[in-house]
């Protein structure tokens, strides 16, 4: 048999409206458990591929595998590494949506870079024409690019499950952004709970050491999977 049943990745039953962040954590964890060391390899390779990569291309077609590999764990119970092909299966709806998911975050990727390099190249004449001190100019930049940080986030976080939708069905990109963009945007305050908190653990994990950030990467994947299915499911429901 090719799938065998894995009982504990039977989620189907489990998909309430309301749920807290470490209980999704549990439930992502209890996805990729069973096969921890494949998903660990996949996810932190494919990365690492994609992101050495011509315009890091192969971004989309290497998260659209990642997906594809969670929710057959998901719907089959084992993830078969024999399958890797069929997990790219998808690549160029991938790519293309990757591109699109691109091309909508440098609208404020662009102008915010180019003040930042701005502010850089001319710190002195800024700093003589606003009459503030060094220190204070500076904690004021500081205090700022959180914000800046928190409206990138929450510009491109929109996008968050274009690749787990399109890892379920054989939609194109277009239809799996605006799919994306629709679950985000009515699930937006939960959205960015989760995601905030996975941001904050990912960061943790890896100022303390390289390799549990590196750990922290797959049960990330299967969080946002597992989110997607929750809030896709609410939606149908709805």
């Amino acid at each position: 048999m090719l799938h065998p049943k894995h009982p504990t990745a039977d989620l189907s039953s489990n998909n309430e409206q309301f749920f807290t962040t470490r209980e999704l954590f549990s439930e992502a964890f209890q996805i990729i458990r069973g096969q921890y060391l494949l998903y660990f390899v996949l996810c932190n390779a494919l990365l690492m591929i994609s992101v050495l990569s011509p315009l890091a291309v192969l971004i989309g077609p290497s998260l659209a595998c990642i997906y594809k590999a969670i929710h057959e764990r998901v719907t089959y119970g084992n993830a078969n590494p024999r399958l890797l092909p069929f997990w790219f299966s998808n690549s160029l709806d991938a790519i293309l949506a990757y591109m699109m998911m691109l091309a909508s975050c440098f609208l404020f990727l662009v102008p915010t870079s180019f003040i930042l390099y701005y502010v850089t190249l001319n710190w002195d004449a800024i700093l003589r024409a606003s009459g503030l001190s060094e220190v204070l100019l500076l904690a004021l930049i500081v205090g700022v690019a959180p914000t800046l940080a928190t409206v990138q986030i929450t510009f491109c976080l929109p996008f968050l499950f274009t690749f787990p939708y399109l890892a379920q069905s054989d939609q194109g990109s277009v239809d799996a952004i605006k799919h994306s963009i629709q679950v985000t945007t009515s699930n937006l305050f939960v959205v960015l709970r989760v995601a905030a908190t996975m941001i904050v653990l990912q960061l943790t994990a890896t100022v303390i050491l390289v390799i549990p950030g590196l750990m922290m990467v797959p049960i990330n994947f299967a969080m946002v999977y597992r989110m997607h299915q929750r809030l896709a499911t609410k939606a149908t429901m709805a």
